[in-house]
């Protein structure tokens, strides 16, 4: 071989030996940029999905506790007012074993006072166990009976007690509390009678004329739910979700084979986690624990020679005292796209190694696109993208959305997880949905869409309103003008005299569920929201006064009428009280009724008159008053006939033609750039870290 053969040989080798050590480390460098892009894109699905089953946990446990709190301080009212004597069991048995049957979560409850008497009401399966004590007339004897209703005792005896119930943690613990307002728990335990896992909350008060005779409240509820719950809820393929104590003691079970029987649930329930046989949740609570209990971010740990990730977060019972969510899965749940799309890209490199650096570079980005596209398809699965939060009420929550497809603005509303746990609440809910969707008037929000997520949550779609309620609009700018209100009265008459001739009460009209906007040149226009609660008066009642979370009832204890407290038939005369509540607080900016509580706000709408909205205000017209009054009777046969002709009396009166679409025109555009951002201010964003939240509806209910 000649000089230039061999030279131009060892060219040509150093140039492929060249080419190849580029080709080998661009490939290496596209492979170690993949490998920690994908890892990148790991945590952040890892941490979206915890935080989303955490969040559904959190919800749960303030809905489960909150509920037992609600009911002891409304009890702690009747306390207040020396309704409830521990001596009297005639009157204590009948509504407390009311109370019992209605709530399952609450097993048993007792009443203590500082003289050491006590008062206990116990749930069976077909009986109740009463047990009196006292003191000083028995000589520490305790009187027990068991009754197949309040008013039947099929057996008697007396027994030693052998305790005071001044020294229990439940009487001890509400008697160390701050204030009267404030609930005590106890650490979870076992039952003594029943042997079932639960935790006692209690609540202390004075009764009147006496402020040293302090007496104690206490409920003891059942935890079993709470596992339930979480046992059913779907993390990823192979995640769980637990609720533990502070000691480590599992409250809420995870989703396991073991745990589908009630037997094996309380068997299980307040076991360490360590005893459970599952050793991630061992390792992610050891994990935990050696990173100081204040965990906050999704942490990633090797458990059984296996990636997993967890996250914790607090959950606080007040006085100090805190549960704790735990979320933990298997990292393997979150590879299988990542690693599909990483194999791809592989394959694409090597085919394309004539384009060396170049083509490189252009891969490595592909497939950082590819790899990113792969965690945002993971968590947008459907057609309305939630953007931002409006609003949470007793049902659910009302977010502002975008459709995939149709890009108008809609809101949609999820209902709370623990209607959508009870099919038969479901099912009714649906049904009213789909009647309410029927509903045409223009003054009534108009509904798109309804079904079920892939999470089963039920939701309805409909109509987004840029606007402001009635009740931010007193609160910003104080009373209306006498003309006004019958402006806005009148159109929601419209609205309500719509349903009526199909039979449906709204039974929730407040200032809060009607709200003004505008439409194209008209303005003020009315729009009547949240039917989530009407009634088909032809498929009958099931009326129930119960406090919700922001201390409502069905109905609304400022706006409802006398017949729904009395869990009467209802017809749309009950709205038009509602309705004539609206117009009282619209006129003169005060409630109807100012009371110091829910359950006195009832008593007031039953028994007492309103004052004259005339000695509230100056300048308001008797017309006006006499019809808004007629609307307050408590005998709903003083009140007009319906929607309709309330309509045609707010509109008979003088004031009737002071405000119109041109007085409106003018007030909008002095206050309406005002409006719309302060209904801006108030929402809250929903985004992921990856985009916006969005709701599946592949599982969407046929109508």
């Amino acid at each position: 071989m000649t000089t230039r053969g061999r030279r131009r040989f060892g060219m040509r080798a150093s140039l492929v030996r060249n080419l190849i050590v580029l080709v080998l480390l661009t490939c290496g460098a596209i492979l170690t940029v993949t490998i920690v892009g994908a890892y990148r894109s790991v945590g952040r699905l890892s941490g979206a999905l915890i935080s989303r089953a955490t969040d559904q946990t959190e919800a749960q446990l303030e809905s489960f506790f909150g509920l037992v709190e609600n009911e002891l301080l409304v009890a702690r009212e009747w306390g207040r007012s020396g309704i409830l004597e521990i001596s009297d069991t005639d009157f204590l048995n009948p509504i407390f074993m009311s109370s019992l049957q209605q709530r399952t979560p609450v097993s048993s409850l007792m009443i203590a006072d500082t003289l050491g008497r006590e008062y206990m009401l116990l749930r069976e399966t077909d009986t109740f166990i009463s047990r009196d004590v006292a003191p000083q007339s028995r000589g520490g004897l305790a009187s027990w009976s068991r009754w197949r209703d309040y008013q039947t005792r099929v057996e008697e005896w007396t027994e030693d007690l052998g305790y005071d119930p001044r020294v229990r943690p439940w009487y001890q613990g509400a008697m160390s509390t701050e204030g009267e307002s404030e609930v005590h728990w106890t650490d979870p335990y076992i039952f003594f009678t029943t042997k079932d896992p639960g935790i006692t909350a209690s609540v202390r008060w004075s009764p009147p004329g006496d402020p040293r005779a302090t007496h104690v409240l206490g409920f003891d509820v059942l935890l079993l739910d709470i596992s339930r719950f979480t046992s059913n809820l779907d993390v990823s393929d192979n995640g769980v979700a637990i609720v533990l104590t502070e000691d480590g003691k599992v409250l809420g079970l995870p989703r396991h084979d073991r745990f589908v029987q009630t037997d094996s649930l309380k068997a299980a329930v307040l076991t360490p986690v360590g005893e459970l046989g599952l050793p991630a949740l061992a390792d992610a609570v050891g994990e935990w624990r050696g990173g100081g209990a204040g965990i906050s971010e999704a942490v990633r740990f090797r458990s059984g020679g296996a990636r997993w990730w967890a996250g914790f977060r607090p959950y606080s019972l007040g006085g100090g005292r805190n549960l704790w969510i735990a979320v933990v899965l298997p990292e393997s749940d979150l590879l299988a796209d990542i690693n599909s799309q990483r194999n791809r890209i592989i394959l694409i490199t090597l085919v394309a190694l004539a384009l060396a650096i170049l083509t490189a570079v252009l891969l490595d980005r592909a497939m950082m696109r590819r790899i990113s596209s792969a965690v945002s398809e993971a968590l947008q699965l459907g057609q309305y993208t939630l953007e931002a939060k409006l609003g949470q009420g007793g049902m659910g929550a009302v977010y502002r959305a975008r459709h995939a497809m149709l890009r108008r603005p809609t809101a949609v509303k999820l209902l709370r997880s623990e209607f959508a746990a009870d099919k038969s609440a479901l099912a009714r809910f649906e049904r009213e949905v789909q009647l309410t969707s029927q509903l045409t008037s223009s003054n009534t929000i108009e509904i798109f869409d309804y079904g079920r997520t892939s999470d089963d949550v039920f939701y309805y779609a409909m109509e987004y309103i840029e606007g402001v309620d009635l009740q931010d609009l007193i609160d910003r700018y104080g009373p209306m003008s006498p003309g006004r209100v019958i402006y806005v009265l009148t159109q929601a008459c419209g609205s309500l005299h719509e349903a009526h001739t199909r039979d449906l009460v709204h039974r929730d009209i407040k200032p809060s569920n009607i709200m003004l906007c505008q439409r194209g040149v008209d303005f003020d226009v009315v729009k009547v929201l949240d039917f989530g609660l009407v009634k088909d008066v032809k498929a009958g009642q099931d009326v129930a006064i119960t406090v919700a979370d922001d201390d409502s009832v069905t109905g609304t204890p400022l706006y409802i009428s006398p017949e729904a407290i009395r869990n009467e038939v209802l017809d749309g005369r009950a709205d038009i009280y509602a309705l004539g509540a609206v117009g009282y607080f619209l006129l003169t900016g005060r409630i109807v009724f100012e009371a110091t509580s829910p359950m006195v706000a009832l008593a007031m709408h039953l028994q007492e008159e309103p004052t004259r909205p005339s000695e509230l205000l100056d300048g308001i017209p008797e017309d006006l008053e006499v019809v808004i009054l007629g609307c307050l009777a408590k005998d709903r046969d003083m009140r007009p006939d319906d929607a309709q002709q309330l309509a045609e009396m707010l509109t008979a009166c003088r004031s009737a033609g002071d405000w119109d679409n041109a007085t409106a025109c003018r007030w909008w555009q002095e206050h309406g750039g005002e409006v719309h951002l302060q209904s801006a201010d108030k929402a809250e964003s929903v985004a992921t870290a990856d985009g916006a939240m969005t709701v599946d509806l592949k599982m969407r209910t046929d109508r």
